[in-house]
Order: structure tokens, then C-alpha cells, then sequence
């Protein structure tokens, strides 16, 4: 644990952190050794908006320091996308994301794309329009771009929505069908360039309630947090270009959606997120410990089990409703491995059972880490962690199926003060970097 006091030393070390990342190009074009122009044959086709799009879609369009003052208006429209844009316009605190991810059937390689419009760290003066790329290949981390961008543009259009974040030399772009049936992620920067393909093998879902469209659903997880899940389930594949040549991989997938009216640290104590696929069966697991305004004693679940792409299950009920026999879901750590991380110590793995007392029914997964893909300590044992999984399970009494999943797992520390954010963001940029010049 660091004191306070330390703060200015932390700060000092973030400033020039912050300096040397537009020197060296973390979140910056990149140019010479190792460039994007080394490795490809001729340029590169655009990810940007076509003339096209841009006339006969609805666009919405946002730049990198656009700040409004005062509340903005959040649709909370259980019916409506669930990919166009949820915020009216953007103020200090509201933030929304789209977030990608998938794993290899053998739990050795994954990825997890974030584009988000927040203006959680706007302190770093690089704007609210953020990109995060953690990209594995054979348990090697082959990318983490923590990337910020000149603007943000989401065209709704008749059979799809497109959204675009770029800058100078840099573009992210995900192009997901109007029936969900499909998402494809793109990027192009100076150090790499890539796709990502998901294939939908579920009915999309929101936080609560049935299979979406229906007013009876629901997306809101708290008073806070709104949640969507376009893609619950699916197959994906990756494509990656660098200048170390070409890795494939194909495993599970899925595609989630959050929006919220603040930052994290002032409504949550931290969250589980997993998407795990095995055999016939897919799930999606979703907790968070609420901190503030909202219930402090009641744990928020949102949890879907599919098999053959049929919804065999969705609550929002912890291990408490197992005394009234309803519907829930349990969910629990496991100690025996080595893959842990700095969000939970010790963590090796998770076990999530969705039961069904009416139907006198129960589905086990136990789930072990096998490789960390991303890992941020934010001190006082606390941190944000990522990894590709192996999975076990199924139907209990029946034959266990085996497959893959992706885990993430955040602890926020009660208190989180600027400077300490510096320091997270320096420490982890830093490591990049060394990272970059050892060739990992």
C-alpha cells in the first residue's frame, strides 16, 4: 500500500509517463521499427465511413473533448437496438461502451476489444474516446493498446450498425447486423492490423426479464448500469497481421453492451463478467457488488444459460432465493491452480451452477484459469484481471462437456484518488513499452 503522501512522486512519474507515450506512441501514430508500413503490401483499405454510409444512415457523431454540463438523457427502451448509441450527448460522468470477446477452444489464446465513449479519465488530457485491445495468441500477449482517439462516429443503417473510432493513423471499426446474427470488429494502427468475427449462436438478451424484444425485459442491473447483450453466445475467429507475421485462432465468443449514468467507483465495489461456451451449451454470467446510493446488501446477478441455442435459463437471483425455490444462480471461487491475478489473489477459478428447483434440474461449470490475458493492480490488493479458461460441465447426472471461456474479475478499492489512477496508467504503460522492447 502506498501512502498519500507519495502522491506527488506518483504524479511526477505519470506526468513524464504521459510525455513519453506521445514521444514513443502509445496512443499515437507510430513510425520506423516495427511500423505497420514495414510489414503490408500497399495501403491499407479504409475502416472509415463511406459516402454512402454516411448520407443514408442516422449518424451520430462525437469528438474527443465534447463535454456537455448538466445530466444527459439515457435510453433505457427495452425494445429498442441494442447497439445504437444510449447517451443524448456527453457529459463528465455518463459513459457507454461496446465491448468484443472471444477465446480458442483450447483456452491458449483470446481477445477483448473495448470502444467506449467516457469521460472517466479525461484528467489524462487525450479526450473521452478510448479503445482497449488485449489480443493473446498461444498463451503469448501479442497486443494491449490502451488507445485514444480524435472522434466516434455510430451510423444506424437498414441492415446493420456501424461504429467507428479513429484518429491519425489508427481506426477501429465493428459492423454488427441488424438481427444480431453477426459482429465483425476491424482495426488498422501502425503496429498491427486484424479482424474479429462472431457468429451468434443465441437470441439476444438484456440484463433482465426474456429474450429481446420484449417490454417485459429489462436493461437496467441497478439504478446506475444498463446492460444488453447483442450476442450472449457464438463462434468466432480472429485474423492478426503484425510485423512478427500472421496468427488465426477460432473458439467462443460474444458481444456486450453497458451504459451508465457514472463512473464505476461510485456504484460498484467491483464485478464478475464470464461468456463461456462448452459443447451445446453457452453462458453468460454477470455480478456486481453495488457501492453508494445504491443497495449495499443486495449483490446484482444476471446470468443466461443456452443449449443448442435455446434459452434454458435467465435470473437475476443469487444463492439467497435458494430458500424460496426459485430460479438462481450459484456462484463461487476455487484455489487449486497457479493463474491468478491481482483483481482476486488466490483465484484460480470459478464454479457458476444455474439451478432450477421447479424443474428439480441443476447445471454445473467448473471453470480453471489457464492463461492471464491482461492484468492492473490498483493497490491495497485490488485490481482488474482477464483470462482465457478451460471449462467442465453441464447438466447434472449427465456427460460433462468440455470447452472455453473468458473471465474477467475487478476488486475497486474503497477510496481511488487521482494520482493513484496516474499511477495505474503509468505503471501499466510502462510495462507495455518494456514489454514492446523485449519482443513479448
Amino acid at each position: 500500500m502506498v501512502a498519500s503522501s507519495n502522491g506527488p512522486l506518483w504524479l511526477g512519474l505519470a506526468v513524464c509517463t504521459v510525455v513519453l507515450s506521445l514521444w514513443l506512441g502509445t496512443g499515437r501514430p507510430q513510425t520506423g521499427q516495427g511500423s505497420f508500413n514495414d510489414f503490408s503490401s500497399g495501403t491499407s483499405s479504409s475502416l472509415l465511413l463511406t459516402g454512402e454510409e454516411a448520407s443514408s444512415c442516422r449518424i451520430d457523431r462525437r469528438t474527443a473533448f465534447e463535454q456537455s454540463v448538466g445530466p444527459v438523457a439515457l435510453s433505457h427502451s427495452p425494445v429498442e437496438h441494442p447497439d445504437i448509441p444510449k447517451l443524448a450527448s456527453a457529459n463528465a460522468s455518463a459513459w457507454e461502451q461496446w465491448e468484443f470477446d472471444g477465446t480458442s477452444d483450447d483456452a491458449d489464446s483470446g481477445i477483448m476489444i473495448n470502444l467506449t465513449r467516457d469521460p472517466s479519465y479525461h484528467f489524462f488530457g487525450q479526450g473521452n474516446l478510448r479503445v482497449e485491445v488485449f489480443l493473446m495468441v498461444n498463451g503469448r500477449s501479442v497486443l494491449q493498446e490502451l488507445d485514444f482517439v480524435d472522434e466516434s462516429v455510430v451510423a444506424t443503417c437498414s441492415g446493420y450498425i456501424a461504429g467507428v473510432w479513429s484518429a491519425f493513423g489508427r481506426q477501429y471499426r465493428f459492423d454488427v447486423l441488424a438481427d444480431m446474427s453477426k459482429a465483425t470488429v476491424r482495426w488498422t494502427t501502425k503496429r498491427s492490423k486484424g479482424v474479429l468475427t462472431i457468429v451468434s449462436t443465441t437470441p439476444t438478451h438484456l440484463a433482465h426479464g426474456p429474450s429481446w424484444p420484449s417490454h417485459e425485459s429489462s436493461v437496467r442491473l441497478s439504478e446506475s448500469l444498463s446492460s444488453a447483450q447483442p450476442i450472449p453466445g457464438g463462434r468466432m475467429s480472429v485474423e492478426h497481421h503484425d510485423v512478427s507475421g500472421e496468427a488465426t485462432f477460432s473458439g467462443g465468443g460474444g458481444h456486450t453492451r453497458l451504459w451508465a449514468t457514472e463512473g464505476w467507483f461510485n456504484f460498484a465495489g467491483g464485478f464478475n463478467q464470464i461468456r463461456a461456451v462448452a459443447g451445446p451449451y453457452a453462458l453468460s454470467y454477470w455480478q456486481h457488488e453495488p457501492r453508494g446510493h445504491a443497495s449495499a446488501n443486495r449483490t446484482i446477478y444476471s446470468a443466461q444459460l443456452y443449449r443448442d441455442g435455446m434459452l434454458v435459463m435467465s435470473t437475476d437471483q443469487g444463492d439467497a432465493a435458494a430458500a424460496v425455490g426459485v430460479d438462481h444462480v450459484l456462484f463461487a471461487a476455487h484455489f487449486s491452480g497457479h493463474v491468478t491475478g491481482s483483481g482476486a489473489p488466490g483465484v484460480a477459478g470459478r464454479v457458476i451452477v444455474f439451478v432450477s428447483p421447479q424443474r428439480n434440474m441443476a447445471w454445473r461449470f467448473n471453470i480453471a484459469h489457464k492463461r492471464r490475458q491482461f492484468d492492473m493492480t490498483l493497490g491495497y490488493r485490488k485490481g482488474l484481471s482477464g483470462f482465457a479458461a478451460s471449462v467442465v460441465g453441464g447438466e447434472d447426472g449427465q456427460n460433462a462437456e468440455h470447452g472455453s471461456a473468458f473471465v474477467e474479475h475487478t476488486d475497486f478499492p474503497l477510496e481511488f484518488k487521482q494520482w493513484q489512477i496516474w499511477a495505474v496508467y503509468a505503471v501499466h504503460t510502462l510495462g507495455t513499452w518494456w514489454k514492446r522492447l523485449q519482443g513479448a
